[in-house]
């Protein structure tokens, strides 16, 4: 009988776990401006994450709480939405980007995401030569120049 008990309060605990990281999903869609629809999920994790795409099915089931994602969708949904992993998956830290009040990223498309996979696979002086010349392009662009 307590066997009986212990399964069912650790189904019970499993079932919460789910719908609190269904809760923290809508949350960071919220803070990004995005409805909580599956469609919308499925089209834009897709755009962000052409490697690993995902069903409307899927992104479904995580709304309604009855499925958490695996690691690698849960760190592609967390780099998509630009919350910290851990705060998607456990609600442990805050959101990650920019200061308080800040503007949001804009959403990258297919192109700009592998654009931005392929930057962080870059050794770390890679990344900073980019980082500069990136910067240097902006200041430009910003300035009026060509």
């Amino acid at each position: 009988m307590l066997s009986n008990f212990r399964s069912a309060s650790g189904y019970l605990r499993g079932m919460s776990a789910k719908k609190e990281f269904a809760d923290r999903l809508v949350d960071a869609m919220a803070q990004q401006g995005l409805e909580p629809k599956a469609a919308v999920i499925e089209r834009e994790y897709n755009d962000f994450h052409p490697d690993a795409t995902i069903t409307v099915q899927t992104a479904r089931a995580w709304l309604r709480g009855a499925h958490v994602p695996g690691d690698e969708h849960m760190e592609g949904l967390a780099a998509w939405l630009r919350v910290d992993v851990q705060t998607l998956r456990k609600g442990k830290s805050r959101f990650r980007v920019g200061e308080p009040g800040s503007p949001a990223m804009p959403r990258l498309g297919k192109q700009d995401a592998a654009t931005m996979h392929a930057f962080a696979a870059l050794p770390a002086s890679r990344r900073k030569l980019v980082r500069e010349v990136i910067l240097a392009l902006s200041e430009t662009a910003t300035a009026g120049k060509p």
